[in-house]
């Protein structure tokens, strides 16, 4: 859109084929990792890793204690190595302020049988491990950000269908 992405559906088609991470989509996300000290490196993170947990993480700033822990965590799916899922990661605003996160798994090679497995609201008791940094309060809710983000580290995969949309909600 035009610079920032608020409200979205973020959806992708994944097959790991080696590796133990997980496959990660970001919402929210800062305009930069390294700039302004780590400053500018923050977002709402959605998460399936290989053994098959699903679940959530807040970032506020890129570096020591900038995280959550692994929050509303469910083991969704066996392992997934050499198995498509499709993963859609849906972050918008609700009332009072708060963010709402729905992570949705369909098992399969696009059979489009999406199912949300999580869910989780950002009311601002959500704090990051290393506290308030960066002028933000540890709980702070991510309001804006100027990106979306696909991430899987350290893993060979596949991808495909992959799609990025601002929604009304």
């Amino acid at each position: 859109p035009d610079g920032v992405w608020k409200n979205t559906e973020i959806t992708g088609y994944f097959n790991v084929q080696t590796g133990n991470d997980q496959i990660t989509m970001i919402a929210r996300h800062g305009p930069s990792y390294h700039d302004n000290e780590g400053c500018q490196a923050y977002g709402y993170y959605g998460m399936t890793a290989v053994d098959g947990n699903v679940f959530f993480k807040k970032k506020l700033y890129h570096f020591d204690g900038g995280y959550t822990q692994r929050v509303a965590q469910v083991d969704a799916l066996d392992n997934i190595l050499n198995e498509w899922i499709g993963m859609k990661f849906v972050v918008y605003d609700i009332a009072g302020g708060a963010v709402k996160l729905e992570l949705w798994i369909d098992e399969g090679d696009m059979t489009n049988n999406w199912k949300k497995v999580t869910e989780l609201v950002d009311d601002g008791g959500l704090s990051v491990e290393g506290g308030a940094d960066c002028g933000r309060e540890s709980d702070h809710i991510i309001e804006d950000g100027t990106r979306v983000s696909y991430r899987v580290d350290d893993s060979l995969f596949d991808f495909k269908a992959l799609s990025v949309r601002e929604i009304q909600p």
